[in-house]
Order: structure tokens, then sequence, then C-alpha cells
């Protein structure tokens, strides 16, 4: 059994582990959690169905990782899909980002919480839900317009990964810090470098 059919098949049963484990956390937020819990049931509740619904798109849209040199691209093939491979592969990239800044709002409630802050209840119950929607905004268009499928990335492909072969099929996302020009020399790429910083100044 090759390497790769080893990690394919591990991959499966994490998905599946995944699965379980966050639909058995729902439950038992849901019908056993104590109501004094109060608005932090409701934020147990969004951050399990939001991690329940990337566990299920992690399990459903098989994807590959390819670095190398100063590369990196995640990369779906429409032979292996139901579903079009090019949301599939945006949506993976856009709720990993979104589900660093969910556990940033945890740690934020969490933090408030323990300061026993006046008004609390109603502050967190109003403001704390809404507060992933400027990174989901700003993350989802860096993805879409940075990262996405262009002359750079589409070179790292073709070059470092499949040696010419054929890309058509493919759908990738990621960046390529030093591509090279017509005359067979490195640049820099400073399309990646802006997407880079401001992915990591947002997480």
């Amino acid at each position: 059994m090759s390497l790769k059919v080893v990690v394919e098949i591990i991959e499966k049963v994490c998905g599946v582990l995944s699965l379980f484990t966050m639909s058995v956390l729902l439950y038992l937020i849901i019908f056993k959690s104590p109501q004094r819990l109060g608005v932090y049931k409701y934020l147990m509740i969004y951050l399990s169905i939001f991690e329940l619904i990337y566990a299920s798109l992690n399990f459903w849209t098989p994807s590959q990782i390819y670095t190398k040199d100063s590369g990196f691209l995640v990369a779906m093939d429409q032979k292996l899909m139901v579903f079009p491979v090019g949301m599939c592969n945006l949506l993976y990239f856009f709720m990993f980002g979104t589900s660093l800044a969910n556990f940033g709002v945890h740690f934020i409630y969490r933090f408030l919480a323990k300061q026993r802050m006046d008004q609390f209840q109603r502050y967190t119950s109003i403001h704390l839900d809404h507060m992933p929607t400027f990174p989901w905004y700003c993350l989802y268009n860096i993805y879409l317009y940075v990262f996405g499928m262009n002359e750079a990335t589409e070179q790292f492909m073709r070059l470092k990964v499949l040696q010419n072969d054929s890309i058509d099929n493919l759908s990738f996302i990621g960046f390529y810090i030093y591509p090279v020009d017509q005359n067979g020399k490195e640049y820099v790429n400073w399309h990646s470098i802006f997407g880079l910083t401001a992915v990591s100044t947002l997480i």
C-alpha cells in the first residue's frame, strides 16, 4: 500500500470521526447543557455548526497540498468531485481562515466573562456572534482575487508539480513568491506577498 493511499485513508477516518464528535457535541450543547450558560450556549452552538460544516467540506472535497521552493497550493480535481471544484476550493480556504477567527471570538468571550463586566450578557448577545463578519468578508476577497488561479500559480502547478501536464480539470488556490519571467529569471511576486501579509494580519 502506497503512502498516498495511507494518507487518504487516514483523512477519511479522521473526517468521519470529526463529523461524529461534532454531532455529539452539538447534541450535548443543545439538549444537555445547563441554563446558566446563557449566551455562551448559543455561541457554542454557532461554533459547533460551523465546524460541522467545515468537517463535512473537508470530508467530501478531497484536496491535495503542494509545497515546493517558494510556492504553496491547495488543489482539487473536478474528476474526483460532484460539486464545482472552484467553489469548493474557495470555500475550503475561506472556512479555514474563518475558523481561526472563530477561535479568537471564543477566547474574547471567555476573557470578558472572567472579568464579570456589567451588561455582559446583552453586549455579547448583540455583538459577539457578528465579530467574524469583517474577517469573513476580507478573507473571502483575498482568497478570491489574490490567491486564486493566476499566471504565477499556474506556472508553479505546471512546472513544479505536474511537469507541464494538463491542468484543465484542476482548481487551485495559493501563492508563488518567486516565479520565473520569460527570460528564466526569478522575480518577486508582490501580489502573493500582499495576500500573505493581509491574511496574517487578519489572523
